[in-house]
């Protein structure tokens, strides 16, 4: 996810969702609170981060996305 942030960052030719931003500050928030925990999509546990990152999965992440 870190990768994706960066890569929508860095496109100078499309403009990023600012919904896509703010998911991304609510998911690392929530990592950062897990202690980082890397288990958060292990199995099928309910957490904090996991419903965090995928919110992250589900929204759009530039402004002209369909």
């Amino acid at each position: 996810m870190l990768n994706t942030h960066a890569e929508i960052r860095a496109n100078i030719k499309r403009i990023g969702n600012e919904e896509f931003y703010t998911k991304f500050t609510e998911f690392t928030k929530a990592f950062l609170e897990s202690e980082q925990n890397v288990t958060y999509l292990t199995g099928d546990c309910v957490n904090p981060t996991r419903t965090a990152y995928e919110s992250l999965l589900k929204c759009k992440k530039y402004v002209d996305d369909p």
